[in-house]
């Protein structure tokens, strides 16, 4: 079992993560911002927001993410896309410059000072208050996930966060990771209850 902390984002949180990201990943400004104008909130993963309905969710990985946390999330999106997710979900390569535009959520891999030894990942969130919907967030990964028989879920785990899925007592989003968990009928259930389905034909 393993341990992944949902972040409760303080607005030191959002500055000292922001500016390791931006190092990192260049993250835009846009999070911080949004969580200064009070029409936003940026709050813990999981906080029971959706996106726009049909939407295409890329998972952004810095262009040298080792192979074994790129195969993580190929692996993570393609469960969660087959288990019926609300929206599709994708990986792609990102430079170290450049904007972050809605549907796209940067994964920033550093183990300097935002999450400990014992924790592998988190998620930040952020979403309008008025619409109940994601604008835009992060998953920060912590390098020592490489190798752990248990990665893919944590990955999993993180996704589900992405999908608006809170913390519960079981399964695979419990806060300590198993890495016997599974995507369930409940989690794609709850999923959908945030982001409206897709009437597209």
């Amino acid at each position: 079992m393993l341990m992944e902390r949902t972040f409760h984002a303080s607005r030191t949180d959002i500055i000292v993560v922001t500016l390791v990201a931006l190092g990192a990943l260049a993250i835009p400004v846009i999070v911080l911002l949004n969580y200064l104008n009070m029409s936003y909130s940026t709050i813990n993963a999981g906080s029971r927001a959706g996106w726009q309905s049909c939407a295409t969710v890329t998972i952004a990985l810095p262009q040298d993410s080792p192979i074994e946390i790129r195969d993580g999330f190929n692996a993570a999106t393609a469960a969660w896309n087959t288990a019926g997710s609300p929206v599709h979900l994708t990986v792609t390569d990102v430079s170290s410059q450049g904007t972050v535009p809605y549907g796209t959520i940067p994964v920033v891999i550093t183990d300097e000072n935002q999450i400990s030894d014992t924790e592998l990942a988190a998620t930040y969130i952020t979403s309008n208050k008025s619409t109940a919907r994601v604008e835009t967030g992060y998953i920060v990964i912590n390098p020592k996930v490489i190798g752990n028989p248990a990665a893919v879920k944590v990955i999993e785990h993180e996704l589900g966060h992405v999908l608006g899925l809170p913390h519960t007592g079981s399964g695979l989003m419990r806060p300590i990771v198993d890495r016997d968990a599974a995507i369930t009928p409940q989690d794609i259930s709850v999923a959908r209850t945030y982001t409206p389905a897709c009437t597209k034909k």
